[in-house]
């Protein structure tokens, strides 16, 4: 600061500040001011140059009195044009206050709203996250092309947590394909960063993410929603088949209890599937509670979630196939169901009914908890969805139990457990890709293969090793019940 004339302005002076805006800021800041210690900042970035102006705007005022300014403004409904950036950018303080005026009685209550427009505004985070993922990927960009890799890989990383992230559920229902290309365009950003590309190619990836963003603001912006009907059926799908899976386990317990004569100990199953329901309820009331944290806190989460649901789910999808065979089946349960009456241990009964239905009504939470996740805006279709497959379940449960309708058990445990070994393999790779976005697991990009979202699948050598693991663990598993089948 030399030569120190004029001296360095006080930007808490009212008076200095009434005839100041950030635009008057801005061209100062870029051409500085000759024959005085104000030397140009051209150097700077045109944004950064844009956040010293608006900085020094806010310095005069509090934050307790920009929270009162954002009261004011919520009690007298004030017009959103007033918070625009051209507004802010070009009016002075002395204008604003004018402005404030119109709308706006008592001194105090025109000071704080001017402290919300100076103060307030800034520190508001962006209520649109893709407006938030956009800054983020910017500043990711920046940050990489200083040399600062790590900083710039964490920005990508917030991008997707903290902004695409939250508008992805709105955005699938409307078009799940875009959606997933916009996700595949995050992660491959994300590698990149990490595999230390030229920042020419960073930027590339940058300007990508952004139309993206764009094209996906206009999507969100339309009326239409196209995957309605796949909401519905979906969620209709999931409890009809979970629930039909524990009707047949309860049909063969009480079948065998009948063949048996111990009528006495019917009520014990009745009370175990009573209390797995209950358990259920409990289950998705403890799931709604730990996800509603946000960001990384959130995408660690479904991380883990998905993780335990691909081992759980390779597990049943083994135990339907190796039940497949009728006779098998109705060992299992004879097994079962002799064991505890034969020894009077009812409370028995009451743990093979609960633990039969427990398990799937765990997977019914696991599967809605995912599509409830996925379509913020449509859960009404997943509720329609739901009542309308409980209706279904109903029917199909009373023509099992009371008119004895018979289900092709080979069919039928054979080609769900097979559609639970793909489910398995999908979450593998989706819960991993989650963890990595989280911090939770480390990130090897690969070139081979190409990213398939809809499978789970991600070139990264982790996403892949794990889904490699699922593969061995069927191939294992599908050998051994060959050769069983064959010394047989």
């Amino acid at each position: 600061m030399n030569p120190k004339t004029p001296p360095p302005a006080n930007f808490t002076d009212p008076e200095r500040m009434a005839g100041l805006s950030p635009f008057k800021a801005f061209n100062t800041a870029s051409f500085g001011v000759d024959g005085t210690a104000m030397a140009s900042f051209a150097a700077f970035s045109e944004e950064q140059r844009w956040q010293v102006a608006f900085y020094v705007m806010s310095l005069r005022f509090s934050h307790e009195q920009a929270v009162a300014g954002e009261a004011v403004f919520q009690a007298k409904k004030l017009p959103s044009e007033l918070t625009s950036a051209a507004t802010l950018a070009t009016s002075s303080d002395e204008q604003l206050e004018e402005k404030l005026k119109s709308y706006v009685g008592p001194e105090a209550e025109v000071n704080q709203g001017l402290a919300f427009l100076r103060r307030g505004v800034l520190e508001r985070k962006p209520s649109d996250p893709l407006v938030l993922s956009r800054n983020l990927v910017r500043q990711a960009a920046e940050l990489y092309t200083r040399g600062q890799k790590d900083q710039a890989y964490q920005k990508a990383v917030d991008a997707y947590i903290d902004g695409y992230d939250l508008a992805e559920p709105a955005l699938f229902a409307k078009d799940a394909s875009f959606g997933r290309g916009l996700e595949a365009l995050f992660t491959q950003y994300r590698n990149a960063i990490k595999q230390g590309v030229a920042p020419e190619e960073i930027d590339k990836r940058r300007a990508e993410i952004e139309a993206g963003l764009d094209r996906a603001g206009e999507i969100l912006a339309r009326d239409d929603n196209y995957s309605d009907i796949y909401f519905f059926l979906n969620s209709a799908m999931i409890i009809v088949r979970e629930g039909l899976e524990a009707t047949l386990v309860l049909a063969a317990i009480l079948a065998m209890l009948k063949v048996m004569g111990a009528t006495d100990a019917v009520r014990y199953i009745h009370f175990g599937w009573i209390l797995a329901v209950v358990a259920g309820g409990l289950t998705w009331l403890v799931t709604q509670t730990v996800l509603t944290f946000s960001g990384q806190h959130r995408e660690s989460m479904e991380g883990f979630i998905s993780v335990f649901a691909a081992v759980a789910l390779f597990y049943v999808g083994y135990w339907l196939h190796t039940k497949s065979e009728a006779k098998k089946w109705q060992a299992f349960i004879r097994d079962k169901v002799q064991n505890v009456v034969s020894g009077r241990k009812l409370l028995g009964l009451v743990g093979i009914s609960f633990f039969a239905v427990y398990r799937e009504a765990f997977e019914v939470v696991l599967f809605y908890q995912a599509l409830w996740l996925q379509n913020e805006n449509g859960r009404h279709l997943i509720l329609s969805g739901f009542v309308a497959g409980l209706a279904v379940l109903v029917v199909l449960t009373f023509g099992i139990l009371k008119l004895g309708v018979k289900v092709p058990l080979k069919y039928f445990f054979g080609a769900t457990g097979t559609l639970l070994y793909i489910v398995a393999f999908i979450f593998a790779g989706n819960g991993i890709k989650e963890l990595q976005a989280a911090g939770w697991v480390t990130t090897t990009p690969l070139r081979f293969p190409p990213q398939a979202p809809l499978l789970g699948i991600y070139p990264t050598l982790e996403t892949l090793a794990a889904q490699g693991v699922m593969l061995c663990a069927f191939l294992a598993t599908s050998f051994w019940m060959a050769l069983q089948r064959k010394r047989a």
